[in-house]
């Protein structure tokens, strides 16, 4: 062990984390339990040796607005394992924060939201499954509903469930629309929302301004405007670098997106020669700009009962199953 600093009069014995037998005389002879210097005696226990701090290095984008970043710094390519586009180091993070970060932070501008956890809320059984408005059109920002089900909202927060929404619900790597539900002096204001379970009944959480909803009322709802074009444009950035990606000639396949506002990334798999990686980046940034010159517009169409998009495809063969909201055109 190391040397401990000692304070003024305090004894100059060593201590050890896993304590000394009773019988440990720093002179003992043959026969005691610290004999031989430096050797193991039976029975007797080794300080553990000193693990390395940190687990993997995380590198993190600048925690800027996406919308003034190239559309280039939203993809992520594993170059010879480890490796991103416009990266700096940061510190090291234990294992169960690097966990949780893996989805964002790792080669994103911010770690990923810890995964949405439903409480169970006594009420909902029963409940028919909530119409996805959302999916009707990007730019509805405004719709009226009937209200099914109310839970809490005396005090505190509540959850208040419709027929319809046109709310989307975080999911697919896009994060929740947040809004407000109104029904004459009654405010619901919508911080998330998120879906339950295989019903397919939506939830939004929020607080009330004013007295609460009750069953059967009509509301007006209301999404903020400005977050859900947002939203829209970089998720379509994303299934737009898919489409990018095969046009220079890239067959890595992509596995999962993540399209919050900061930290946006697509991740693909396999690797790439670190030699390669200036002239892709080059090349991949000309396919972009390319696609959103041309103005393409985005085809939303049911395929074997699964909601599929495509968005910047020219000859519409690229599509990619989805849930999330889009941009009518490329050029946005």
């Amino acid at each position: 062990p190391r040397r401990q600093r000692m304070a003024p009069g305090a004894s100059s014995e060593p201590t050890y984390p896993w304590g000394r037998a009773a019988n440990w005389t720093p002179d003992a002879g043959p026969g005691a339990t610290n004999a031989g210097k430096g050797k193991k005696v039976k029975g007797e226990r080794r300080a553990p040796k000193p693990k390395p701090k940190g687990g993997i290095v995380a590198k993190k984008v600048p925690e800027a607005d996406v919308s003034e970043l190239g559309v280039a710094a939203l993809l992520w390519l594993p170059v010879a394992g480890v490796a991103s586009i416009g990266v700096t180091p940061v510190a090291k993070d234990s294992k169960k924060e690097v966990k949780r970060k893996e989805e964002g932070k790792r080669k994103g501008g911010t770690a990923a939201p810890k995964k949405t956890q439903t409480p169970a809320i006594e009420g909902l059984e029963g409940l028919p499954e909530t119409v996805p408005s959302y999916f009707q059109d990007t730019y509805l920002f405004q719709s009226n509903a009937s209200v099914l089900c109310v839970v809490g909202g005396e005090a505190g927060g509540a959850v208040v469930v419709t027929d319809r929404t046109i709310f989307h619900p975080q999911g697919g790597g896009q994060p929740s629309d947040t809004g407000r539900m109104t029904c004459g002096a009654s405010i619901f204001k919508v911080e998330k929302v998120v879906k339950s379970g295989p019903g397919g009944v939506i939830l939004h959480y929020g607080t009330f301004e004013g007295s609460t909803l009750t069953n059967g009322a009509e509301v007006l709802q209301e999404i903020d405007m400005q977050s859900r074009k947002l939203h829209a444009r970089i998720h379509s950035a994303g299934h737009l670098l898919d489409v990018a990606m095969e046009k220079i000639g890239q067959t890595l396949k992509p596995s999962k997106g993540y399209h919050f506002p900061k930290g946006a990334y697509v991740e693909y798999i396999g690797k790439i020669d670190i030699k390669q990686r200036d002239q892709i980046i080059k090349d991949l940034q000309e396919a972009v700009e390319g696609l959103i010159t041309a103005d393409i517009p985005t085809l939303v169409r049911m395929e074997n009962s699964v909601r599929t998009v495509y968005v910047a495809s020219e000859k519409h063969n690229q599509g990619c199953p989805c849930g999330g909201t889009h941009v009518k055109r490329s050029g946005e």
